[in-house]
């Protein structure tokens, strides 16, 4: 009887030890403590160059702030656009944002 107590004991407190530094590291990891925004991303992978362009960008970072405009929609649509080359990515990436906007109902 007293061994069993002892190894539920010992269980609960090694699994408790387990949970807890689990959710330390989380907290702590630096991927969670390094994100990058997502202005900066679009800025930085997109090779936004003009006034017009950064228009854009900011109209749709405030969508997604807002809850209007999907992040999800909007990474996917990046990350399609990545595929072509380096100075022309925007411009495969603002027409096609807009059309898959416009089919949600959210107008650029």
């Amino acid at each position: 009887m007293m061994r069993r107590k002892l190894l539920k004991w010992i269980a609960g407190g090694l699994a408790y030890g387990v949970v807890a530094g689990l959710v330390e590291t989380w907290q702590t990891s630096p991927a969670f403590a390094n994100r990058v925004s997502l202005k900066d991303t679009l800025n930085n992978e997109l090779y936004i160059r003009t006034p017009d362009q950064t228009a854009f960008i900011n109209k749709v970072v405030n969508l997604v702030n807002n809850g209007s405009l999907s992040l999800r929609l909007v990474y996917s649509t990046l990350e399609w656009s990545l595929r072509f080359e380096k100075g022309k990515r925007y411009y495969y990436f603002a027409p096609a944002l807009k059309k898959r906007a416009k089919a949600e109902g959210v107008s650029l």
